[in-house]
């Protein structure tokens, strides 16, 4: 959390002259980041345990529930319409852009972003179906 703190500081350096009270504002900026902290570490906490209480007797290594996430995450895609996979797929697989994929397909990037939210609730909705959800959010807020 410092090592963050002083990068912001060292980002905004241009900017310190015109702060009136910089302990005051150094000292806000300290106590903001170490609620973020606990806040994200609670909804860590939170989703770890939720997890934990659907499959208490379950020996679940981090190994096997990526492969299972990994597996409902590629029968939802396949679920998918053949719009929005393709759609999804250039976006999330291929790492092109919203705009790009508009262009290519030589549609608005509205509906490229309708598309795109559509497929994500589509999934979202198959991961919950299959009680994956949680898992896959906790493989979002946990450190690599």
């Amino acid at each position: 959390m410092v090592q963050d703190i002083f990068l912001k500081l060292w980002l905004k350096r241009d900017t310190l002259s015109a702060i009136d009270y910089p302990k005051s504002w150094l000292y806000t900026m300290a106590s903001n980041a170490l609620i973020n902290h606990f806040k994200h570490r609670k909804v860590k906490e939170r989703v770890h345990d939720e997890l934990y209480e659907t499959t208490p007797d379950e020996p679940f290594g981090e190994e096997v529930q990526y492969k299972e996430l990994k597996n409902a995450l590629a029968a939802a895609i396949q679920a998918l319409s053949p719009r929005r996979k393709q759609i999804y797929k250039m976006a999330r697989e291929e790492g092109l852009q919203l705009a790009e994929i508009a262009g290519q397909l030589g549609i608005s990037l509205q509906t490229v972003k309708n598309i795109m939210t559509e497929a994500l609730f589509d999934i979202r909705q198959h991961l919950t179906q299959k009680g994956l959800l949680m898992l896959a959010l906790l493989f979002i807020f946990t450190d690599k």
